[in-house]
C-alpha cells in the first residue's frame, strides 16, 4: 500500500508545470539580469519573444515606462484555469498605477499572437505611429507559407494560421493610440477613399484574422480605448469561423476607417460601446470613411446599447450598417447622431435583420457631389447591393438581390429642418416590415 501511494505521489508530481514571471522594466533593467524577479528585470521586450510559455506564466511590464519594440508570441498555450498574462506592473509601492506603454513604431504590431489559446492581455497602452514598414519576421513567414496575407500594421494582431481551434483571448483595460503605417505628412488620394476597403497600407488598431481551416472563438475586448488609427478600430475577418465575440465598454474615436467591423463573425455581442468620429480625416494618413460600425457575411449578433456618433466619409459612413451576406443582425437600443451617411442600410442578400428601439438624430445629412462625395446620405436605405466582378476586363457589379425579411420597428427619428431627409428602397427587397 505504501508503495502504491508513494508511486501516485511521484506521478503527481512528475505532471506538475509550474508558472513563471517574467519582468521587464525599460527604465531599470538589464538583459544580463535573470528576468525572473521584480529585483532582476530585463530590459527589452525582445527578450519574452525568445521563450517558450508556459500555461500560467505572466510577463509583467513595467507601469509608466516607454517600452520600444514590440511582443511577438507564437503557439502560446494557457489553461482556463492558467491563462498567459501580458500585463503591467508597478516596481516602486509608493508609485499610482499606471499602464506600461508599448511603442511599436517600424514594427508590424506592438503585441501579435499567432495561433494561441487562453492569452489575457490587461493594462497596457499600445502605440505604432509610422517607421519603416517592417518585413515580416521569421518565426511569421514560415507560419504562413502559401497563405496569401495582406498585413496592416496594427496594435494588437491576432492570427489563426496553422489548421486547428483557437481562442479564449481576452482583453481588458488597453489603449491602442496613433498607429499608423505611414510618416507624417502621407496623404491619401480621393480615389483611394472611395475603393471597396483601402489598397494601401494602413494602421488598425487591433486586428484578429482567422485563416482557412481555423477556428478563432471566445474573444473579449472590454473597457478598452482605441483612437487616432488610419483606418479600422477594431476589426474581425474570418470565413464564418470566428465566433462568441464580446465587445463591450469600449470607447473608440477618430478612427481613419470604420469604429468597429466584422467580417465572417457569428454568435457575439456588441454593447455599451462608444463609437464617435470613424472616418476621420483629422490625419492626411487616414482612410476618411467609415460606418461607426458595419458586419459583413457574418450572422447571429446582437448589437445593442452603443452610441454611434459622427461618422465621415464620401460613401456608407452609416451610424451602423449591415454589409451582404449577413442573417439575423439584431441592432437594438442604439443610439445614432450625426452619420453622414445616415441611420438604417442594409445591402443585398441579407436575411432576417432587424433595428429595433434605437434612436436616430440628424443622421443622412451627407450630400453627392462629385470629388466629394459619391453616395446621397439617407436616413433609411435598403440596398439589393452584393458586390462586384469582374467581366470582359471590366468590374461591373453584380445582379442585385435582396435583402429579404428586413424588421424595422419601433425606432425613433429625429431630422432637423436643414437636413432633407431620404428613404431608399431597392425593388428587389423582399419582405420588408
Amino acid at each position: 500500500m505504501g508503495k502504491k501511494i508513494f508511486s501516485m505521489l511521484l506521478l503527481m508530481f512528475s505532471i506538475t508545470t509550474y508558472s513563471t514571471d517574467y519582468y521587464v522594466n525599460a527604465s531599470k533593467g538589464s538583459n544580463t539580469n535573470s528576468g525572473t524577479s521584480i529585483n532582476s528585470p530585463w530590459q527589452s521586450l525582445s527578450m519574452i519573444n525568445e521563450l517558450s510559455l508556459q500555461a500560467g506564466d505572466r510577463i509583467l511590464l513595467s507601469a509608466g515606462d516607454e517600452h520600444f519594440g514590440n511582443l511577438e508570441l507564437a503557439d502560446v498555450q494557457g489553461t482556463k484555469a492558467n491563462p498567459i498574462v501580458i500585463t503591467s506592473y508597478t516596481p516602486n509601492e509608493k508609485q499610482t498605477p499606471t499602464h506600461a506603454h508599448i511603442n511599436a513604431k517600424g514594427h508590424l504590431a506592438g503585441v501579435l499572437l499567432i495561433d494561441s489559446r487562453y492569452v489575457d492581455i490587461s493594462n497596457l497602452s499600445i502605440s505604432a505611429n509610422g517607421g519603416i514598414f517592417p518585413e515580416k519576421s521569421a518565426r511569421l513567414t514560415a507560419k504562413l507559407k502559401k497563405r496569401k496575407a495582406k498585413l496592416h500594421r496594427v496594435g494588437i494582431l491576432v492570427l489563426t494560421i496553422d489548421k486547428g481551434n483557437y481562442g479564449n483571448i481576452n482583453i481588458d483595460n488597453v489603449e491602442v493610440k496613433n498607429i499608423f503605417a505611414n510618416n507624417s505628412g502621407f496623404s491619401r488620394s480621393y480615389q483611394e477613399t472611395t475603393s471597396a476597403n483601402g489598397t494601401q497600407e494602413y494602421g488598425f488598431g487591433m486586428y484578429f484574422i482567422s485563416y482557412k481551416n481555423t477556428q478563432l472563438s471566445h474573444v473579449t475586448v472590454n473597457n478598452s480605448r482605441v483612437s487616432n488609427v488610419s483606418h479600422t478600430g477594431i476589426k474581425f475577418n474570418g470565413k464564418l469561423s470566428i465566433s462568441d465575440v464580446t465587445l463591450s465598454n469600449n470607447k473608440v474615436f477618430d478612427t481613419g476607417g470604420p469604429g468597429m467591423q466584422m467580417s465572417g463573425v457569428s454568435h457575439s455581442h456588441v454593447h455599451h460601446n462608444e463609437v464617435n468620429g470613424s472616418g476621420s480625416n483629422k490625419d492626411t494618413r487616414n482612410w476618411a470613411r467609415g460606418s461607426g460600425m458595419w458586419t459583413w457575411g457574418s450572422s447571429n449578433i446582437i448589437v445593442e446599447h452603443n452610441k454611434f456618433l459622427n461618422a465621415n466619409g464620401p460613401g456608407d459612413s452609416a451610424g451602423f450598417h449591415i454589409d451582404f451576406n449577413c442573417k439575423n443582425i439584431i441592432v437594438q437600443y442604439n443610439l445614432s447622431a450625426n452619420n453622414a451617411g445616415g441611420f438604417l442600410e442594409i445591402l443585398g442578400n441579407n436575411y432576417n435583420n432587424a433595428y429595433r428601439y434605437n434612436v436616430s438624430v440628424n443622421d443622412g445629412y451627407r450630400v453627392k457631389k462629385k470629388g466629394v462625395a459619391f453616395q446621397e446620405g439617407k436616413t433609411f436605405w435598403l440596398s439589393g447591393f452584393v458586390g462586384s466582378e469582374v467581366k470582359n476586363n471590366k468590374r461591373r457589379p453584380k445582379k442585385r438581390h435582396g435583402p429579404y425579411n428586413s424588421y424595422i420597428y419601433n425606432n425613433t427619428i429625429f431630422v432637423k429642418n436643414a437636413i432633407t431627409a431620404k428613404v431608399a428602397v431597392t425593388r428587389v427587397a423582399q419582405g420588408a416590415v
